[in-house]
C-alpha cells in the first residue's frame, strides 16, 4: 500500500527510511517522521507499525491479518489479567475474556488492516492501566514512568486513548 498512486497518507519516504540501514540516517530523519506533515491523523506509532510490517514481510495481506489477530489476542489476555487483578476471580476473568474474544462489536479493528491502530491503542492503554495498578501496589516510581510512556504510545496510536486516564480515575474512585 506504500506504492499506491498518490499515497494518501503523504508518507512516501517512510519505506525508504525503514528499509535502509538505520545507521545511514540521522536522528533528525527519524524524528522528522514525528513532525506535522501527516495529512489527517497524527498516528506515528501506527504508521511505524505498518511500515515495519511491510519491511519484514512485504505486502503479504495474510501476515498483516495475522498480526491483527495476534494484537487482538494480546488485548484479550491483558483484559483478562486486568479483570483478575480488579476482581480477584479467575472464573469471571475467564468468561470476560471469552466473551470479549468472540464479541463482534469492534471486529473492524481485527479484520480491517488499516484499523489496527485501534488494537495498538488498546494494547498500550491496557498496559498503562496495568502499570498504574502496579504503581499503587508496588510504590515504585518506574511504574509511573512506564504508565506515562505506554499512555503516550496509546495516544500516538489512536486518539481514542485519551479516555485511558478516565479509566484509571474510575479504578481509583470505585
Amino acid at each position: 500500500w506504500w506504492q499506491a498512486e498518490g499515497n494518501f497518507l503523504g508518507l512516501e519516504h517512510l519505506p525508504n527510511l525503514l528499509a535502509t540501514n538505520a545507521r545511514s540516517h540521522s536522528i533528525y530523519d527519524v524524528l522528522g517522521f514525528l513532525g506535522t506533515y501527516h495529512k489527517w491523523f497524527y498516528r506515528p506509532v501506527f504508521l511505524l507499525w505498518m511500515g515495519a510490517q511491510e519491511v519484514v514481510w512485504g505486502n503479504n495481506p495474510v501476515l498483516f491479518h495475522a498480526s491483527s489477530v495476534l494484537l487482538h489476542g494480546i488485548v484479550v489476555a491483558l483484559a483478562a489479567i486486568l479483570s483478575v487483578r480488579i476482581s480477584g476471580r479467575w472464573l469471571s476473568a475467564y468468561w470476560c475474556a471469552v466473551i470479549f474474544l468472540f464479541w463482534n462489536c469492534k471486529d473492524n479493528a481485527i479484520f480491517w488492516i488499516a484499523s489496527s491502530s485501534t488494537l495498538l491503542a488498546a494494547v498500550f492503554s491496557l498496559l498503562s492501566i496495568h502499570f498504574w495498578i502496579y504503581l499503587r501496589v508496588g510504590k515504585r516510581r518506574w511504574y509511573y514512568a512506564l504508565c506515562l510512556l505506554t499512555f503516550a504510545l496509546a495516544l500516538c496510536s489512536k486518539t481514542e486513548a485519551v479516555f485511558t486516564p478516565l479509566a484509571i480515575v474510575s479504578l481509583e474512585v470505585f
